[in-house]
């Protein structure tokens, strides 16, 4: 009988200190609990797009044409934008998606047709932030396609003037809500004149590109 109870009592002592060391082991899986692996985001797509434009001298109808005379934009702030009695050139936009990664439009082409020396035009455009997380404006690009921007002080014989204001690298655009819809949105303003070393009759083209990365603050 003795070696009988001391086989039990072994036996349950053994029992005892596997209970406890599972206890022990299920109490560190509970605060600890390692994985292996990586985590990863899905690529950021920067929503900011051409929304809309208008000009001063659209193509389509009787428009009459402007001129600034022949003094350069940059020295002529509050220039005397005056229409003349003839409808001859006239300002046109096209917008464009060509990158599919992007949420809408990203490229403007503007074409100035039938245009000649002195003819002069303002083009308002409008960009918007389709998407759901902020963004900052990082470039705005102006690619001439054939011609060169005149600069008094590098391209003195550039065949056309433009002055862009608006569209500031740094601002910030934030997603759509109907609550403040402007915060969203922002108008660039651009000022065309087409200079006395311009050809007549030249549709004279040019590209206007922007770019965005997302806004993680200041």
């Amino acid at each position: 009988m003795r070696s009988q109870s001391s086989k039990v009592a072994v036996l349950f002592l053994a029992l005892v200190v596997c209970f406890a060391g599972f206890t022990v082991g299920f109490g560190h899986w509970e605060n600890n609990l390692y994985i292996n692996g990586s985590v990863t985001t899905s690529p950021f797509t920067p929503c900011v797009e051409f929304i809309e434009w208008t000009t001063k001298d659209p193509c389509g109808g009787i428009c009459y044409d402007w001129t600034v005379g022949d003094v350069p934009l940059r020295q002529a702030v509050n220039a005397d934008w005056r229409q003349l009695d003839k409808d001859v050139g006239c300002t046109w936009v096209e917008f464009f998606d060509t990158d599919p990664e992007w949420c809408g439009p990203e490229l403007a082409v503007v074409s100035l047709y039938n245009t000649y020396p002195c003819y002069a035009t303002k083009i308002s455009l409008v960009i918007g932030n389709s998407g759901d997380v902020p963004v900052e404006l990082m470039q705005v690009v102006i690619t001439p396609l054939n011609f060169t921007i005149y600069d008094p002080d590098t391209n003195p014989d550039g065949e056309v003037d433009l002055v862009l204001y608006g569209f500031r690298v740094g601002d910030v655009l934030w997603p759509w809500t109907p609550t403040d819809p402007g915060a969203s949105r922002e108008v660039g303003e651009l000022d065309i004149h087409v200079r006395q070393p311009a050809e007549q009759g030249v549709v004279y083209q040019f590209l206007i590109t922007i770019t965005a990365e997302q806004y993680l603050g200041p």
